[in-house]
């Protein structure tokens, strides 16, 4: 949400697509841990609930 706010208020929209290139490293890192983080408790979700068997 950080991300979004900031970026959203430096290009006048809601912030949903974010410009990498703007973006300084270490917020880089930030995202791309948030994102691994997210992932992992998507995976969680799967095996715990088997979410591809309610889907496949």
């Amino acid at each position: 949400m950080k991300f979004r706010t900031k970026q959203g208020l430096l290009h006048h929209d809601s912030g949903r697509y974010i410009e990498l290139e703007s973006l300084t490293k270490e917020e880089k890192m930030k995202l791309k841990r948030t994102f691994k983080a997210i992932k992992e408790i998507q995976d969680v979700i799967s095996i715990r609930f088997k979410v591809s068997n309610i889907l496949g």
